[in-house]
């Protein structure tokens, strides 16, 4: 430590001994007064005015959603009678989408099974399985498209889609599962020769 420094640390009383005089406090106070922005003021709704005001939006809310549901089921009786008078209406013309999505999973599932009569299985117990499964599918599909004149709803339609998709799942895995075995046929008929 230096001269300095001892010297500080034992005169330290000394130097606590001044304090600022008034005048100085007085300037800072005055500063301090003048940074202080004007309050707003703060304007007050009357409660009951709030409380007019929910009762209002409420009305506006539950009539919007009363002519939502009004409105959705004049539609739907629309087209229940459009259905019922047109007796048995093609899906064409209601769900035009869906038709031909149809049309190209029929044609898609009839060329897989060309491809799987060219393994001539017929008779055998994967041909028999494999158009149980298929016969299920098409009575389930049949009545998907019952509920759909009856019920058009969104999940029916997918549900006839995935039908149709499924269907074409079981038939390429048979047609794999075919073309595995004559894969491994032709195999040992080369390790015989």
């Amino acid at each position: 430590m230096d001269k300095f420094e001892k010297y500080i640390r034992s005169h330290k009383e000394a130097f606590d001994s001044e304090e600022p005089n008034d005048l100085l406090w007085e300037k800072i106070a005055a500063k301090l007064d003048e940074k202080q922005p004007a309050q707003k003021q703060v304007r007050l709704v009357p409660i009951t005015k709030l409380w007019q005001m929910a009762a209002v939006f409420t009305a506006l809310i539950v009539c919007m959603i009363g002519l939502q549901i009004y409105y959705n089921s004049q539609n739907k009786q629309k087209t229940i009678a459009k259905i019922e008078n047109a007796g048995n209406i093609s899906l064409e013309s209601i769900y035009p989408e869906l038709a031909e999505a149809e049309q190209f999973y029929f044609m898609q599932i009839e060329q897989k099974r060309q491809e799987l009569k060219k393994y001539n299985l017929a008779g055998t117990k994967t041909d028999s399985e494999t158009e149980e499964y298929l016969s299920e599918l098409d009575k389930a599909y049949k009545d998907l498209k019952k509920e759909l004149n009856t019920n058009s709803n969104e999940l029916v339609i997918s549900e006839m889609v995935r039908n149709l998709q499924i269907r074409i799942d079981l038939l390429n895995q048979q047609l794999e599962v075919l073309k595995q075995i004559e894969k491994i046929k032709e195999e040992q008929k080369g390790k015989k020769l």
